[in-house]
C-alpha cells in the first residue's frame, strides 16, 4: 500500500486534470471467499443431512472454489457424493442467500479504498470475473458491506464477466477487458489489485503499460511461482 501511495502521488502530478482510476478485482481481493465457502459446505450437510463438514472452520479452507473437487478425495471415498458436493458448490456460490449472508471484506481493504474515493478527481473501479448476471446482487452486498466506511459502488465503474457459464480462461481473458473497458471510459488507469498472478501476467502481456501498477492481493491458496509481473 506504501508503494501504491507513492504511485498515486507520482500520478496525480504527472496528470493533474486526468480522471485517475485504481482498480480491484472483488473475490479474494476485497472480500473474502473462503467465508462464503464453509457457509455453502455447511448448507450442504444441512440439507443432505450429511456430517462431511461438521466442525469446519475458515482456517480449514486451504482450497481454492474452482480446485475443490482435488481436495474432496482427502475426506469423502465415494465418488459419487464428491461430484455431488462440487456441483452444489457450484451451484449455490453465488447465490443471494450466499452473498449477502456470508460475505465479508478483508480487513483494511474498505478502508484504502475510501481514502482513494475521497481523493480529488479520483475513482476506484471493480473488475470481476463474476457473471454480469449477478451485477444488482454483487453491487448491494458490496454497498452494505462498505457502508460503515462511507464506501460506496455504482454499476458504472464496475465491469463484469459478460459470459454466463465461465471458466477461468475466461475470466484472464475478460480481466484484461475490463482495464480497456475504464480506460475508453476516459479514465487513467494507475493500477490494478487481484489474487490470481495468472490474471496480472494476462494483463502484463495484454497491455504493456508500465504506468499501471500491477499488485497481488496475496490471498490466492496457489504459489505465485513465476506469474507475478515484474513491475508488481
Amino acid at each position: 500500500m506504501k508503494s501504491l501511495s507513492k504511485h498515486y502521488h507520482k500520478m496525480r502530478k504527472k496528470y493533474p486534470d486526468e480522471k485517475i482510476m485504481l482498480v480491484f478485482d472483488i473475490d479474494d481481493t476485497i472480500v473474502d471467499i473462503s467465508i462464503p465457502l464453509l457457509y455453502v459446505l455447511k448448507k450442504y450437510d444441512y440439507i443432505n443431512r450429511t456430517a462431511h463438514f461438521r466442525g469446519m472452520t475458515q482456517k480449514d479452507m486451504v482450497f481454492e472454489e474452482w480446485h475443490i473437487q482435488d481436495w474432496l478425495p482427502d475426506i469423502i471415498r465415494d465418488t459419487a457424493e464428491q461430484e455431488k458436493i462440487v456441483q452444489f458448490v457450484r451451484a449455490n456460490m453465488w447465490l443471494e442467500d450466499t452473498i449477502l449472508m456470508s460475505h465479508r471484506p478483508f480487513q483494511g481493504v474498505l478502508e484504502i479504498i475510501r481514502w482513494f474515493q475521497i481523493q480529488a478527481n479520483t475513482y476506484v473501479g471493480l473488475n470481476t470475473g463474476r457473471s454480469d448476471s449477478l451485477r444488482k446482487i454483487t453491487l448491494d452486498s458490496l454497498n452494505l458491506l462498505g457502508s460503515k466506511f462511507r464506501v460506496s459502488f455504482s454499476s458504472d465503474i464496475l465491469y463484469m464477466n459478460p459470459m454466463e457459464d465461465k471458466v477461468e480462461e475466461d475470466i484472464r481473458s475478460y480481466k484484461s477487458r475490463g482495464l480497456l473497458y475504464f480506460q475508453k471510459k476516459g479514465y487513467k488507469v494507475i493500477s490494478f489489485a487481484d489474487n490470481e498472478p495468472a490474471n496480472l501476467k494476462v494483463i502484463d502481456d495484454v497491455l504493456l503499460d508500465p504506468e499501471i501498477r500491477l499488485l497481488h492481493a496475496d490471498t490466492s491458496l496457489d504459489p505465485p511461482g513465476a506469474y507475478l509481473p515484474s513491475r508488481q
